[in-house]
C-alpha cells in the first residue's frame, strides 16, 4: 500500500481508494479541505504493507473508504492508535469479494483475465463513470498505473478478501450506495451493511461519485 499525505492541520481526511487508483483524480478535492484539516489517500493495494504511524498525530480523523477501500480500511486501522471521528464506506463492502456480500468471486476473476493491455484497463475505468462527461472528467487526472502493477493489485486483493480475516461492517457508521454502480451490486452492499445494522444512504449515482467524496470532504469536523 502505498500513503501520499497533503495539506496542514490538526484533522485528517483518511481516504483509502479503491482497485486501479492514484492519487490523481483525487488531488482537486486538497482545495476544498476545512481549514484545520490535511488529506491522506492510501492506495495500490499489491500489498498490505506500510508505515502508517505518523497518521497518530492527529486530534481526530475521518475515514472515508470507497469500493475496495472499504475491506482494507479497518484492518489497516485496527493497527493503529487513530482517534477517529466518523467512518464512512461508499460503494464497497468489508467482504469485498464475495458471492453475496460483495464482487462475486467469478467477476472478479474474468477482470483479471480481460486485463491484458491498456485497452481492457480503460474499459473499467469507464465502467466505474458510465456517464460520457464524468468518464472525460476523471481521465484528465486519471490514474498513471501501469499493467503489470493492476494485475498483482488484483491478485492480491483476490487473495487478500479470501483469507477470512474480515472485520464487521459495524466498523462503519454509515455507508453509501450508488444504485446506477455496475462495479459493486447495490444489493450487496446493502445486505452486507444492513445484517449489520449500519446505517445506508442510497445515492443515484456511478461506483465512482465525486459528489459524495466532496460533500464527505468538505464537512466540518
Amino acid at each position: 500500500m502505498k500513503l501520499y499525505i497533503s495539506g496542514s492541520g490538526t484533522n485528517l481526511i483518511l481516504f483509502f481508494l479503491g482497485y486501479g487508483q492514484d492519487p490523481g483524480p483525487f488531488q482537486s478535492l486538497q482545495a476544498y479541505l476545512p481549514d484545520d484539516s490535511a488529506m491522506a489517500l492510501v492506495y495500490d493495494y499489491e500489498n498490505d504493507k506500510g508505515d502508517f504511524s505518523c497518521l497518530e498525530k492527529f486530534s481526530k480523523v475521518r475515514i472515508i473508504a470507497w469500493s475496495m477501500g472499504v475491506v482494507f480500511a479497518p484492518r489497516t486501522v485496527q493497527k493503529l492508535n487513530l482517534k477517529l471521528e466518523h467512518c464512512y464506506a461508499i460503494n464497497g463492502t468489508v467482504e469485498g469479494i464475495d458471492d453475496s456480500f460483495g464482487i462475486p468471486l467469478s467477476a472478479w476473476n474474468k477482470t483479471l483475465e480481460d486485463l491484458t493491455d491498456e485497452k481492457h484497463a480503460l474499459h473499467f475505468y469507464r465502467l466505474m463513470c458510465r456517464k460520457p462527461a464524468l468518464i472525460k472528467q476523471y481521465l484528465e487526472s486519471g490514474p498513471k498505473r501501469e499493467l503489470q502493477s493492476l494485475r498483482r493489485e488484483l491478485e492480491f486483493i483476490k487473495a487478500y478478501c479470501g483469507d477470512m480475516q474480515t472485520v464487521p461492517a459495524s466498523f462503519y457508521n454509515k455507508a453509501f450506495c450508488s444504485l446506477q454502480d455496475v462495479i459493486m451490486p447495490p444489493a450487496a452492499v446493502k445486505l452486507s451493511f444492513k445484517r449489520a445494522g449500519v446505517d445506508i444512504e442510497e445515492l443515484n449515482s456511478s461506483h465512482y461519485d465525486p459528489q459524495i467524496f466532496m460533500r464527505l470532504t468538505t464537512k466540518p469536523f
